[in-house]
């Protein structure tokens, strides 16, 4: 029997945490946000972490377009749900995201993006549709296995990567695996690199989640959660509860010893990157990497494509002017405000 993730876990005494999980996907605690919630604000806690759903809906809908399809394609070690618009379109752009998500996470790029662009979101294995890993890998190079299946299933010769979190780590590994491949990568708030932490820091994080994943997992979810549009709040929580605890498990220890830095250095492609205010640890990408351009989003939780989609497809514009030419494709004008 598969447990899953109790999204609204009971409520008792949070005993000290270390770094855990910030530092697992390379954030830093906003001190704000984190002292706010500390002291009991209660307004913004109640806004941010407890999930108000008497707030009226925001768009852009957090729900693919009517037009989106959906199908299955044969993974590495599983079948995996990919959701598309404008097949036709002449530069693919795949979208993936992090722990715990989904494909419809990135329902406000599908819904922006014109017939130009043939727009893949992809479901990781063990989330959303697609099957869990029949082999149990969820490492790093095993995800990017994954987003080789969907590249190879759809027949795209080269696209354009935009992956989030730790989803964009796999990203990473694949396009330095198979630099050729891949037009553009955009990295939305991703994770750092975690072989600069130390084997006991490792650990210990490790044995905390195994010990009550679905506490350690909530938690530090709200945190990161801080500054999160009401329904986004909502979206997110719901998603990790849906994802069976030894899958979410298993992709942490997937990452433990991973540096994405190996990776990025075989990819001479354009790369462009966008974190929130969370993102602040020594082992950020970006400040392992001061070369990396990288667009800063304040005002907004972890989810910056949910939070702030326009600036995410204001990114994503810049990096496809870089690439246009060169695959004979062009941006869409977004539909949304």
């Amino acid at each position: 029997m598969r447990h899953k993730i109790n999204a609204r876990p009971r409520r008792r005494h949070r005993r000290h945490r270390g770094p855990g999980l910030w530092g697992w996907l390379g954030l830093g605690a906003l001190g704000l946000a984190v002292t706010a919630m500390l002291a009991g604000n209660r307004r913004l806690a109640a806004r941010s972490l407890d999930r108000r759903r008497d707030d009226p809906p925001e768009v852009p809908p957090l729900v693919p377009p009517t037009d989106t399809t959906e199908s299955w394609i044969p993974g590495p070690a599983g079948t995996l749900r990919v959701l598309e618009r404008h097949r036709d379109g002449r530069l693919p752009v795949v979208f993936v995201h992090g722990l715990a998500g989904r494909a419809e996470q990135w329902s406000p790029q599908l819904a922006a993006a014109g017939p130009a662009l043939h727009t893949v979101a992809v479901d990781l294995p063990g989330h959303g549709g697609s099957d869990p890993a029949a082999d149990g890998d969820y490492s790093i190079p095993a995800l990017a296995g994954v987003i080789g299946a969907v590249v190879d299933g759809l027949r795209c010769r080269r696209t354009i990567l935009v992956a989030h979190s730790l989803g964009a780590s796999a990203a990473i590994e694949y396009a330095g695996s198979h630099p050729r491949r891949i037009a553009g990568l955009l990295l939305v708030d991703p994770s750092g690199d975690q072989s600069r932490e130390s084997e006991e820091q490792r650990r210990h994080f490790l044995d905390q989640l195994r010990r009550d994943p679905a506490e350690e997992l909530d938690w530090y979810f709200r945190q990161m959660l801080m500054g999160a549009r009401p329904d986004v709040a909502d979206l997110v929580l719901d998603q990790l509860a849906e994802v069976p605890v030894e899958i979410a498990i298993g992709m942490l220890e997937g990452s433990a010893s991973y540096n994405p830095l190996v990776a990025l250095d075989r990819y001479d492609g354009p790369v462009v990157g966008m974190v929130s205010d969370l993102n602040t640890l020594p082992i950020s990408l970006h400040n392992l990497r001061p070369d990396l351009p990288v667009r800063r989003v304040g005002g907004a939780s972890h989810w910056l494509m949910m939070d702030q989609p326009d600036e995410v497809w204001a990114l994503l514009v810049d990096l496809l002017e870089q690439t246009t030419a060169r695959e004979g494709s062009a941006p869409a004008t977004p539909t949304y405000s």
